[in-house]
């Protein structure tokens, strides 16, 4: 049976079709799926210290424009130095050799740089933490770690990043001195004493051509003093102090000619002190005290117009007094007690106008009236003449000095000043 419809129905049904569609399209069509765009990428880090051979993996997390991470985004990994640092697919770097490389990751637009600087300090310093027990050291904060090296404990670096100060006194260092020690090349302080640091000081430290200060007293040291010591023009202290070396002083220690401390006393040296030293006009402070030295004191000395202190006593040194001392116009202490020094003391020690101290005790070999010219060291505070065959002149004037002298040893088996017999 047919159904008659008005045309006002089939329009309404029409309109009513066509809406529901439309509204269908918008409302319940399924959209098309859009692909993430990277818009940014964060890697683990974007600065690394590292050293030959190591290998280091990198995380990379893509995120899109919504700050959204984007799983299994795709990575391009490429160096700017592979034959410094390499890195594979998976962002795992590998160190070949010194040097900087730029690590760049890329996804779609967006990039990552990390930037890997290897240098041969960091390589210098992990030989030193390896060869002086560094997992035992008292503090050892960020050693062989990829912290920069400028946060290791001990170390610090000029802003290029080159280590130009180790200081670890006391710090319970046990071993021996790796020649790695010799490319730490920018190097101008280095303070290793109050350890236990055995063996020789290697050849290598010859290159260490910036060297400042070089302290390493109160160890366990031992053999020869290298004579490439004497290569540093801009060393100012050498303290090799209350150690066990051994053998002569190198004569190449007189080309060290801005040294201002020498410091070398409780050691086992021996032979003669080298007439270069005097060429060391800059010096302030020699000590060669408690060693083996033999022979007389170099004439020399008395052209090291800067030095205040001189320590020679404890040794097996011969022959006078060199009256050339007398030319060191600001001398302070002037210590050669326990030698075997022999003859009188020469007059031109009056002209130590500001010395302090004066220690001449037990070398029985001294012989003969003090010189008048002793009455214009009027500064002079402490005197040992004990254990010598010294004696002083009776003229009241030479008295009166004596009795200025506060610290003054200077006594016969009574107990009194030795007083010369017929002065």
């Amino acid at each position: 049976m047919m159904h008659k419809t008005s045309k006002n129905q089939v329009w309404g049904v029409s309109v009513t079709t066509a809406l529901l569609l439309m509204w269908g399209g918008c409302i319940f069509s399924p959209t098309e799926a859009t692909e993430p765009i990277p818009t940014t990428i964060n890697v683990s880090s974007t600065l690394l210290y590292l050293g030959i051979g190591e290998s280091v993996s990198i995380e990379a997390v893509v995120l899109d424009e919504n700050r959204l991470p984007i799983e299994d985004a795709p990575l391009n990994w490429s160096s700017s130095e592979p034959e410094i640092v390499s890195v594979n697919n998976q962002g795992v770097l590998t160190v070949h050799s010194f040097g900087r490389a730029d690590i760049t990751v890329k996804s779609g637009a967006s990039e990552a740089t990390v930037v890997v600087i290897v240098s041969k300090d960091r390589a210098a310093l992990v030989a030193i933490y390896n060869a002086l027990g560094g997992p035992a050291w008292e503090n050892s904060a960020n050693w062989a770690s990829s912290f920069p090296i400028s946060a290791w404990h001990g170390v610090t670096v000029s802003p290029d990043d080159r280590v130009t100060e180790l200081n670890l006194w006391g710090n319970g260092l046990s071993g021996v001195l790796p020649a790695a020690l010799g490319d730490l090349d920018e190097l101008r302080i280095l303070d290793l004493g109050g350890n236990s640091i055995t063996g020789n000081i290697p050849g290598a430290v010859g290159q260490l051509r910036n060297l400042e200060e070089f302290r390493i007293a109160h160890a366990n040291l031992s053999g020869e003093i290298p004579a490439s010591l004497g290569n540093f023009p801009k060393l100012r202290i050498l303290a090799l102090g209350m150690n066990d070396l051994s053998g002569s002083i190198p004569s190449s220690l007189g080309n060290l000619v801005n040294l201002e401390g020498l410091w070398l006393y409780e050691n086992a040296l021996s032979g003669e002190i080298p007439g270069s030293v005097g060429r060391l006009e800059n010096l302030v402070d020699l000590s060669l005290s408690s060693n083996r030295i033999t022979g007389s004191i170099p004439s020399e000395l008395g052209n090291m117009s800067s030095l205040r202190f001189i320590s020679l006593q404890n040794n097996g040194l011969s022959g006078q007094i060199p009256p050339e001392l007398g030319n060191l116009a600001v001398l302070e202490e002037l210590r050669l007690s326990n030698n075997q020094l022999s003859g009188s003391i020469p007059p031109e020690l009056g002209g130590l106008g500001n010395l302090d101290l004066l220690y001449l005790n037990h070398n029985i070999r001294l012989t003969g009236a003090l010189p008048f010219e002793l009455t214009q060291l009027t500064m002079l505070r402490s005197l040992d003449l004990i254990g010598t065959g010294l004696c002083a002149p009776t003229h009241p004037d030479f008295r009166a000095w004596l009795e200025m002298v506060r610290g003054l040893r200077f006594s016969n088996t009574l107990g009194g000043v030795v007083f010369c017999s017929g002065n």
